[in-house]
């Protein structure tokens, strides 16, 4: 008789401190060969935290990791990926000024012509083969990652860590910027992989990605291993359950028989940037959400709407008066705010504190004579953090250094104290945990029960059905329709969205 094959990844006893502080405490699991297997928990949860250890970015103050039964020693990332580990972050780690297949080849044996310099033909077919791979097939080789959506970045940097042969790859929230006919595709990858042979490490707070894709779940709590599980059989109740501790109200819906409001703000038969011909309205005290397929163009919506992307045709009323916005600067200055998508790159500025970044964009108000003391500034930051349930061990800490979820509440904090009419919000939970989750969703009913308009982006539909009054489904930069009440729903929503060529929706 065979013996069964080594684990792909042992964890054995694994431990790490930071400054004294436990960050993974005594981990151990197991991760099978052709298995994907989710890790789950709250941000802090000591997830990311393994995973550097295992991709070599940090090394383990005491315990093991075995990769086919062999002692994993690295001391620095080279010598995890030498070792069969490949890992694709939430941030791609990717060149901007480089091309597609320059990326794909960085630190890998590139094929050679006559005179041993690089075949950039061969490169570039093996590039090709990658991108068919990943469903980025139409996608130029040669274009330069930084002219490239979040989206195609991802799936990039998944081609990437695919030809690195690994056998075990960790995609760690890599669905964050992906919409459901790309997440889709992204599994249809990972299956292949586990059809191969490779184990996946595969890291979400959408639970029910976990549900859809994965074998088993191991979850984590306060850097400690709680239970590993078979996917088979475990809800999505009971899986929030062990990630927090007790049980979760979860994200319920809003009354969507309130009295009806008058609009806050109305775009009508407006063209700018990738959307054309849009009509809209939103009220004061309502939710209205942007659904789409990636690329149908609803963060650039958002952008029209506060003032990022010129209007080039079309009308824009706020409070019934005809408005134009030149800079998102005019839009604030009449009481409409955004909040992006992309904390790094525009939300939050990584110098400064937290603090410091929660009255940005007050400072003019709350100046004197041209200065602003922090004698003035600190209790408005101090105000506004608890409004928004902030949790940093102090303010003055640098914003980078709060989870996902602590950092995208002190951006809706930059608003919650100032006198606002309407809020976008793009993928306002984007890397965010299922706790920290629910809490945003939360404020974000409590901010339009306070009377303000705000319009949500969000590619996890469910979450977008719970918190909306009613949707507008976008595809290709236009709006193809309109749904509330009990048409609201993930269901419906994918099957207008994919009505048009039939795709089939797991």
């Amino acid at each position: 008789m065979s013996s069964a094959p080594d684990p792909a990844v042992t964890f054995r006893g694994v431990t790490k401190r930071f400054a004294g502080q436990l960050a993974v405490d005594n981990v151990t699991f197991d991760v099978l060969p052709g298995e994907i297997h989710a890790l789950v928990g709250e941000n802090g949860a000591g997830k990311s935290t393994l995973i550097k250890i295992l991709a070599g970015v940090h090394r383990p103050d005491s315990g093991e990791i075995l990769l086919d039964g062999q002692l994993l020693v690295s001391t620095y990332p080279g010598d995890s990926i030498a070792a069969g580990v490949a890992v694709v972050h939430q941030d791609p780690a990717l060149v901007p000024h480089m091309s597609v297949v320059e990326n794909l080849g960085l630190g890998l044996a590139a094929p050679r012509a006559w005179g041993g310099q690089i075949s950039w033909k061969r490169q570039t077919e093996i590039a090709q083969r990658l991108l068919d791979r990943v469903g980025l097939g139409d996608l130029d080789p040669h274009r330069l990652v930084e002219t490239l959506s979040p989206h195609h970045r991802q799936l990039v940097a998944l081609a990437r860590a695919i030809r690195q042969g690994p056998k075990v790859i960790v995609l760690d929230e890599v669905t964050a910027p992906l919409g459901e006919a790309e997440v889709l595709r992204l599994f249809d990858v990972v299956r292949g992989l586990r059809a191969e042979g490779t184990a996946t490490l595969y890291v979400s707070h959408r639970l029910s990605e976990v549900s859809a894709l994965c074998d088993r779940v191991t979850v984590m709590r306060g850097g400690r291993h709680v239970a590993t599980r078979p996917v088979d059989g475990l809800d999505v109740e009971s899986l929030t359950t062990l990630i927090i501790g007790h049980e979760s109200a979860g994200v319920t819906e809003r009354d969507r028989g309130a009295p009806v409001r008058p609009v806050v703000l109305e775009a009508v038969s407006i063209t700018a940037g990738p959307v054309a011909d849009v009509n809209l309205t939103v009220r004061a005290g309502e939710v209205l959400g942007i659904a789409g397929l990636a690329g149908a163009g609803r963060s650039g919506l958002l952008k029209a709407l506060s003032g990022s992307v010129p209007v080039k045709s079309g009308s824009l009323l706020f409070k019934g008066m005809p408005t134009h916005f030149r800079h998102p600067a005019d839009a604030i200055a009449v009481g409409i705010a955004m909040v992006s998508e992309d904390r790094k790159s525009s939300g939050y500025v990584a110098e400064l504190s937290v603090a410091e970044n929660i009255v940005l964009p007050s400072l003019r108000s709350l100046r004197r004579w041209r200065l602003v003391s922090r004698k003035r500034w600190w209790p408005f930051a101090v105000a506004a953090a608890a409004a928004a349930d902030v949790r940093a061990a102090s303010l003055d800490m640098a914003i980078t250094q709060l989870s996902g979820g602590n950092q995208q509440k002190a951006l809706l904090a930059r608003w919650m104290s100032r006198p606002l009419a309407a809020l976008m919000l793009d993928e306002p939970t984007h890397g965010v945990d299922v706790g920290a989750r629910a809490e945003i969703y939360h404020q974000i009913r409590a901010l339009a029960d306070g009377g303000l308009a705000i319009v949500v982006v969000a590619s996890d539909l469910d979450e977008l059905a719970s918190v909306c009054d009613r949707a507008l489904l976008l595809r290709e930069g236009r709006v193809i329709g309109e749904l509330s009440g009990a048409e609201l729903t993930r269901t419906v929503m994918l099957s207008r969205l994919f009505k048009r060529d039939n795709t089939q929706v797991a």
